[in-house]
């Protein structure tokens, strides 16, 4: 069976109504280690394939699909760990359809794996849950901003004069106005990597750089070939005499409901994130790099209707980092999930800038670039793995439960939120015990009796 193919998906559910006398309401897909070596975008289109074909079946009732995944201590695992962004998506776009992501200990044994399981398939809730020495945990975020005086994370941290940089998918509007910030103020020597000849737009901001006296370039290449990108890398190397930082902005949307999207779309969008990372970080590798930079969105920790896979590829930039910073890689590794731009960025309607506002409360950023700027000088001085810029109403609203009402937080996850100048707000991940007991409906009382997991005091 291809579990990534959704005829074969569908025709297997198909099997198993007709021999159960029911659409199946509960599944359950246990990872292994040999998961990891799969192409780009494996995992992501298995869980899709499965809830997109749960949802073709019409179901009269809610259906559950559990994803347990094994990690080591200090390991990241970004393909599996990025599924919580599209169990949120799934959760906003079709209710009855609730998908959890559950990380559990490598050396679990196979009884104490199958209690996680049918602990989750009994309903406690959450979508991104791990076990830890047999204590259920939940991620939630909240709010946090760094004091303005806080000293930078290391003593060349942040973007220097006279550095040399890379900026793939630097023909975007978000890279333009980076590039232009690094030319202009921090002095910097660019090299933008786009996709293909340039746009007489971007020769016409490159002759007007030069012409201020910039030294910056381009280089052309597919993110999604590791061939061309390594070639575009040396490229760069050799025109500006070596690098010092790469920045990622590279990214694309196709919106629309995740059961109404085919594999080819859905690989349009999560290609140049997941492979253009990976790429990059591999082509880089002998470079004694300060700032590997990953440009995310805030549909990484927010559920957007209509962007499954654009969420994942975000998540998936996340989970990245802390995969980076635990490898043997020189300098910081930082992905910041950005809001909608006001200028530049990827445009969108404004109904649909008003229905996300009213749904989740994601406003557009509503600042010029120079306030933009000021905020990722901000990030990539003080900011560790993942730098999540939104309103801070709004990042105490959505830290709780996933819910259109407010919501008090548990007191061990309130934090104080002070609103400095540049108005920008970490999501900090907090891992929390479980209290609650599995809750479900009649069907899962066998399920309910066998649940039982210990609790202790948030960490």
């Amino acid at each position: 069976l291809n579990v990534t193919d959704r005829t074969q998906v569908g025709q297997l559910l198909e099997e198993l109504a007709v021999r159960h006398g029911r659409p199946p309401r509960c599944l359950l897909r246990v990872a292994d280690d040999a998961d990891e070596g799969v192409p780009a975008g494996e995992e992501f289109l298995t869980l899709w394939s499965l809830a997109a074909e749960l949802v073709e079946r019409r179901p009269d009732g809610p259906c559950q699909i559990a994803w347990l995944y094994p990690s080591r201590p200090g390991e990241a695992r970004p393909a599996h760990a990025a599924l919580g962004a599209l169990a949120r998506t799934i959760a906003a776009e079709t209710p009855a359809i609730r998908v959890q992501v559950v990380e559990y200990a490598a050396d679990a044994s196979a009884p104490a794996v199958a209690t996680m399981a049918v602990t989750e398939l009994a309903g406690p809730g959450g979508e991104e849950i791990r076990y830890r020495a047999g204590h259920r945990q939940v991620l939630r975020h909240v709010p946090y901003e760094p004091p303005r005086d806080a000293p930078a994370t290391g003593g060349d941290a942040g973007f220097q004069e006279g550095k040399a940089y890379l900026v793939a998918g630097g023909e975007g509007a978000i890279a333009s106005t980076l590039v232009g910030h690094l030319l202009r103020d921090v002095r910097a020597r660019v090299a933008l990597l786009g996709h293909g000849a340039p746009r007489p737009a971007t020769l016409a901001s490159i002759a007007k750089w030069r012409a201020e006296g910039a030294d910056v370039h381009y280089v052309s290449a597919d993110l999604a070939d590791a061939a061309e990108v390594k070639a575009a890398v040396a490229q760069a190397r050799d025109v500006l005499g070596g690098l010092d930082g790469v920045i990622h902005c590279a990214g694309t949307v196709n919106d629309g409901v995740y059961f109404r999207k085919n594999p080819s779309q859905i690989r349009r969008v999560l290609e140049p994130k997941l492979l253009g990372a990976r790429h990059l970080d591999d082509a880089t590798r002998s470079d004694r790099l300060s700032l590997f930079v990953m440009f995310g969105s805030l549909s990484a920790v927010i559920a957007n209707s209509g962007q499954c896979d654009y969420a994942y590829a975000n998540a998936y930039l996340s989970h990245f980092a802390r995969w980076r910073a635990g490898a043997v890689r020189p300098g910081r590794t930082l992905t910041i999930d950005w809001p909608y731009w006001a200028d530049g960025g990827m445009r969108v309607p404004p109904e649909f800038l008003e229905r996300a506002e009213r749904e989740t409360g994601l406003e557009g950023s509503g600042e010029d670039c120079e306030r933009g700027e000021e905020k990722l000088q901000m990030a990539v001085e003080k900011s560790r793995l993942t730098f999540s810029h939104h309103a801070a109403s709004i990042c105490m609203r959505r830290a709780g439960r996933r819910t259109n009402r407010r919501r008090p937080l548990p007191p061990s996850m309130k934090a104080p939120v002070v609103r400095g100048s540049a108005g920008a707000f970490l999501f900090v991940p907090l891992w929390w015990d479980a209290r609650r007991r599995p809750r479900g409906s009649p069907r899962n009382a066998r399920l309910r009796s066998l649940a039982r997991t210990k609790t202790s005091d948030a960490w």
